[in-house]
């Protein structure tokens, strides 16, 4: 279970140094152990890392012959050394990923995208192998391609069908009685999800606190005693899992308690106390095999990050070249009926708070309003006539694609506020900045969410914000397209738009 210590109850227990108790503060006593590792995937080295990378080898050299049956051709020599190869360099540099692990390629250090870079870098390996000895001419570039694709994909295959034979077995095995011990907000949360699982029956709790004190922090489960009830209520009732809730500034008596269980057989697991950080949504995670907690990180990096920008370049050509004489009609319009330029630039904060200059046709009778902290009214007499109508449908918007093309902006994300309102409201509404972990868009969760237009009170900027790291904690390309579909239907009628 991510984020969570374990221990195995039943070892010889020794006094922990100043170090140990400072790093059980952070969690941090030793890395967690998923599923995977359970049932014999260790990264640890050994049996199980050999047994992956022949599991690996045999996938990837594997594959290669059975793209040959398919095609018609024959498994020749040249064929037979570069599966070989393959295998070979498969067995030795994939060994240590999980095949049970998730292939989640948004992982920061996780399995999707150690495979992809290190299947390319095997790739090209091969490739320059090939270029050097003249082998190249033996093998199919088409039969070729099609293996360096299949290759990973299969490998992902199989892991999830590992993974859901491991979970079809724990559903089907006997439910782990559970209880938990000290009562605090991390607690009830980690009970309320255990419960909603169903993947413990968890019989109650443990405190040492006088029941009056707890209140009723952990009213969803029974009280059973204090901690020197603990030990024998475990052996008497056959208790499978003990889980610890760390309290926030006391690991010591954590300590004690796993000692007190040392003569028994009950898995024990840790609960690092998250409290403080609930806030801000964060999760736990491995990262080289070292458990931290990630508050906040954006979803682009790594082949997301390639995506989002293909996506976004994709899209603005599209745009551009679809509202191209829509555009030039609306820069007419606005140079014929108010004096100044069509377009204007505009101080804006991008990704990771750096300033940019933002596109957008002019809607008011002064050009440049950046500095002001009042923001546009529904009846505002700063904005023309014209610009009123490009304001409520957000064509002034429109030349924003020109910044999503360069880079500075996405099709989705959070909008881009003046330099003059990031800079008031940073200080007012907490996590404002985070929203500055992805690039700004043209549109958004918060503005299809009723969120569009002026922010005239502390609790609007508020609602908007809490959208903006709501998509930035779950972005995906399917969220990217509902967005887009639904603010054509959204900006048409937002009365919030003026």
């Amino acid at each position: 279970m991510d984020g969570i210590v374990e221990l195995m109850a039943g070892e010889t227990l020794v006094e922990p140094s100043a170090a140990a108790k400072d790093a059980l503060k952070i969690a941090a006593a030793e890395p967690p152990r998923r599923t995977a590792d359970v049932v014999g995937f260790h990264n640890a080295g050994g049996s199980s890392t050999q047994v992956q990378g022949a599991l690996y080898a045999a996938v990837t050299a594997g594959t290669l012959p059975l793209i040959l049956l398919f095609s018609g051709l024959g498994f020749t020599l040249p064929y037979q050394v570069l599966a070989l190869l393959a295998g070979m360099l498969s067995y030795f540099s994939l060994q240590n990923l999980k095949l049970t692990s998730s292939w989640d390629v948004r992982a920061r250090g996780g399995n999707g995208l150690a495979l992809l870079s290190t299947w390319s870098r095997i790739v090209a390996g091969l490739v320059l192998l090939g270029c050097a000895t003249g082998y190249r001419q033996y093998f199919s570039p088409h039969i070729l391609v099609i293996w360096f694709v299949a290759a990973p994909l299969t490998l992902v295959l199989i892991g999830a069908q590992l993974r859901g034979m491991i979970a079809s077995g724990h559903s089907s095995s006997t439910t782990r009685k559970a209880v938990i011990v000290f009562a605090n907000e991390t607690a009830r949360q980690f009970a309320s999800r255990l419960l909603a699982a169903r993947s413990h029956e968890v019989l109650g709790y443990f405190d040492d606190r006088d029941p009056a004190r707890v209140g009723n922090v952990l009213s969803i489960l029974p009280r059973l005693g204090t901690t020197r009830n603990l030990a024998e209520f475990v052996a008497k009732h056959k208790v499978d899992v003990v889980f610890i809730s760390l309290p926030a500034t006391n690991s010591e008596r954590a300590l004690s308690v796993a000692e007190l269980l040392g003569d028994t057989t009950a898995s024990l697991y840790f609960i690092p106390d998250f409290c403080p950080v609930n806030q801000y949504v964060a999760r736990a995670i491995e990262l080289n095999s070292m458990p931290v907690l990630e508050v906040m990180e954006t979803p682009f990096y790594g082949a997301d990050a390639l995506l989002k920008r293909l996506f976004d370049i994709a899209f603005s050509l599209c745009a551009l070249a679809a509202l191209g004489l829509p555009m030039l009609a609306i820069a007419a319009a606005i140079r014929a009926t108010s004096a100044g330029p069509a377009l204007f630039l505009q101080k804006r904060y991008g990704l990771n708070g750096r300033e940019f200059k933002v596109f957008k046709f002019r809607t008011m009778y002064v050009a440049d309003r950046s500095q002001e902290l009042v923001q546009v009214s529904r009846e505002d007499r700063r904005v023309t006539p014209i610009g009123r109508f490009l304001r409520r449908t957000s064509l002034d918007e429109l030349p924003q694609f020109i910044n999503v093309l360069i880079g500075d902006m996405s099709v989705v994300g959070p909008r881009p506020h003046t330099v003059v309102h990031n800079e008031y409201y940073r200080r007012q509404v907490k996590r404002y900045m985070s929203r500055h972990k992805v690039k700004p868009g043209i549109t958004g969760l918060a503005q299809i969410n009723g969120m569009r237009g002026e922010t005239s009170t502390i609790e609007a900027m508020d609602a908007r914000i809490r959208y903006d790291i709501e998509y930035i904690r779950n972005w995906s390309v399917r969220r990217d397209m509902a967005i887009i579909l639904k603010t054509a239907l959204v900006f048409l009628k937002d009365e919030n738009a003026y």
